[in-house]
This record gives structure tokens, sequence and C-alpha cells, in this order.
């Protein structure tokens, strides 16, 4: 999902809600119809600061996108470096670089399917949701 909206809407504050666990709770506690719980898990996918350990920075996806490289396929390799665990692809939690996390997105579609749906098939047996937002830089 993809929230958009106008400067000063309030999407800076969901980010920041949203990566907070104390206030994930409050919004379980205040509009439990958002399905935001205890259960759900959080990791920026990209913000205002460079944090290339969480994911590429500006001038990262400049780069693959002068390549050609889908950006489905790069926020595919964000969203599977904070959500595979060694289980379900210790091949792809191996790779050091953005531009090798990306590429193993795009090699072979069936093996990041199986990964995707091993990670989703966990989080479900444990009643969890993950959630990766990102930020628009400033």
């Amino acid at each position: 999902m993809l929230v958009k909206g106008i400067r000063g809407a309030g999407k800076t504050l969901w980010w920041e809600a949203l990566l907070d666990g104390h206030l994930r709770a409050l919004i379980e506690a205040v509009s439990p119809r958002t399905g935001i719980n205890a259960a759900t898990r959080c990791s920026a996918g990209f913000g205002a600061g460079p944090r290339p350990l969480d994911y590429p920075d500006s001038d990262t996806l400049v780069d693959l996108v002068r390549q050609g490289i889908d950006p489905r396929h790069i926020w595919r390799a964000v969203i599977a470096l904070h959500v595979l665990t060694e289980e379900e692809s210790a091949e792809f939690l191996e790779l050091q670089r953005w531009s090798q996390r990306v590429a193993w997105m795009t090699v072979d579609s069936e093996r990041r399917a199986l990964a995707f749906y091993r990670a989703d098939q966990r989080l479900a047996q444990r009643g969890e949701t993950y959630l990766v937002p990102g930020r628009k830089p400033r």
C-alpha cells in the first residue's frame, strides 16, 4: 500500500507512529479497526536520513533506476531485507550491496516468491503483521 497526501496531511506522523512500539499500542487502544496491534512489527523502508543498512540512499536509488531496474524490485529487496529470516533465504541475507539484493529479486522470480511465501506463512502462524513504511525525504 502506498499512502499519498498533500503536505501537512499527516504522512510523517503516521510513519513515525508506525515505527514506535508505544505509539502502535496507543493506536490499537484508540482505533482497533486499523488492525495495528501488539503483533504488528515494523521497520523503516525509507526515510529522511541515510540508513544504508536498512534501505538504499537517494544516490543508490538513482543509480539503480538509471540501470533500468524496475522500482518494484528495489522495494521488494527492501522489504525482503527486513522480513525474511535465514530460514527463508540465507542466500539473500548474505548479500551486502543493494545492487546485489535487487539483482537477486530479478534473477529467479520463483525463488523470490517462495521466500516471501515462507515469510508470509511464518508471520501468519504467529499472528503477526509486518509493515515496512517509507518516508519521502524533504
